[in-house]
């Protein structure tokens, strides 16, 4: 997965198996992925495995709690996605998990119909992404015109920064079915900001911003919680803290089979429909990049089909709806891993994070997650095409865009 070739066996190309037959196409994924597999290959995998998991746990934690769920959910989301999407999946490179773009539009689904709505959704929208999978639609990302994706993804990226005003200002609002509700409910409780929420967050917010200028392979969102989940609880500052963990990938709050109707699936529909649509857009987005990265090309529709599958298992854990995540891939790719190992360690490490170390993370201070998301809103942006769409004078572009 990685641009050194001293550890990278030939890069696999697609398989030529679609459809009701992509379902078996992993098997000559991984037969080819493997051959000429090394000690090297491997010790290079493990350390790209510890590398993403290490940048994942934060923004498991943080994905969580702006999907309007708990951060172990987003953790547990974490997890059942490295494993099941990673070893499943379409391409080597691919790591997926709570992502920014499904918080944006799960917390308003989570506001409308509660948790148990979201689940049934997410559940729903595992079947429709299968059904793309096998029924080959993998191939119509091509279609899909660039200034539609960098509006949506700058859409997205207000969606998530504005979502995490109450957190970084240490408000308790509650959540609204539409965005507007929730920023007219932190302008009326202005009067009641608490600085310490607002000093935890600008702990975050430095860290992420300084670390990597001279040194990009510190996981700079970690060490920024890690320093200000310390100076909060070291001076004991009352700021509103993540909560219980469970020591389980099975949460207590989580979809009851028993508790499906007819009548729920039927009002769930349109949900599950823009679940499905922005998982399979987003991921098969991501595995484009992994595949200029690498020059490995992704097999779109198993990407799909293994999509689909963990978003179905997920919440019956009590998770919430996963994509492929550029971000973590890209780190996945620099950190000199090369096969879907990668993702699965990645996955693994998360897991004994959640069994391990759970009192520790229970004392992370919402506001500290607030941060993670607010810098996450900027670089989610892509501001080389928007300047590009500017600097040409690409009016009909930005028109689209801005829509």
């Amino acid at each position: 997965m990685g641009t050194a070739s001293a550890v990278s066996p030939p890069p696999t190309r697609r398989s030529g198996s679609t459809g009701l037959a992509g379902s078996l196409a992993i098997v000559g994924l991984w037969r080819r992925e493997f051959t000429g597999y090394s000690r090297v290959h491997l010790t290079a995998d493990v350390l790209a495995g510890l590398n993403v998991g290490a940048v994942s746990l934060p923004l498991a934690l943080a994905f969580g709690v702006a999907s309007g769920a708990t951060a172990a959910a987003g953790l547990v989301t974490a997890i059942i996605s490295g494993l099941v999407m990673g070893f499943l999946g379409g391409a080597p490179f691919q790591v997926s998990g709570p992502t920014g773009a499904m918080a944006a539009i799960l917390v308003g689904i989570t506001a409308t119909y509660g948790l148990p709505g979201m689940w049934l959704a997410g559940a729903m929208a595992g079947l429709i992404i299968m059904g793309l999978g096998l029924f080959r639609m993998g191939r119509l990302i091509q279609f899909i015109p660039s200034p539609v994706i960098v509006g949506f993804t700058s859409g997205i990226a207000l969606v998530i920064a504005s979502g995490q005003l109450d957190n970084v200002l240490g408000l308790e609002v509650g959540n609204f079915p539409q965005q507007y509700l929730h920023l007219i409910a932190v302008i009326e409780n202005l009067g009641k900001i608490d600085w310490h929420a607002i000093v935890v967050t600008a702990i975050v917010i430095g860290t992420m911003v300084t670390v990597p200028r001279w040194n990009r392979n510190i996981p700079a969102s970690l060490l920024g919680i890690a320093l200000a989940t310390i100076v909060a609880n070291v001076l004991e500052w009352p700021v509103h803290m993540i909560g219980h963990i469970p020591r389980t990938i099975l949460l207590p709050d989580r979809l009851d089979p028993s508790s499906i109707t007819l009548d729920g699936v039927a009002m769930l529909v349109a949900p599950a429909m823009s679940i499905a649509v922005l998982a399979s857009i987003k991921s098969l987005l991501c595995g484009t990049v992994g595949g200029n990265l690498t020059g490995v090309k992704m097999n779109n529709d198993q990407e799909l089909i293994a999509l689909g599958l963990g978003n179905l298992i997920i919440p019956f854990l009590g998770g919430v709806p996963a994509s492929a995540a550029v971000a973590r891939t890209s780190v996945a790719i620099r950190s000199g891993g090369r096969t879907r190992l990668v993702p699965i360690i990645h996955g693994l490490v998360l897991l004994a994070a959640a069994l391990l170390i759970g009192p520790a993370l229970e004392r992370v201070p919402l506001a500290a997650l607030g941060g993670v998301l607010l810098v996450t809103s900027v670089r989610v942006n892509d501001w080389v095409t928007m300047r590009f769409f500017v600097h040409r004078r690409l009016w009909h572009a930005v028109a689209v865009m801005l829509v």
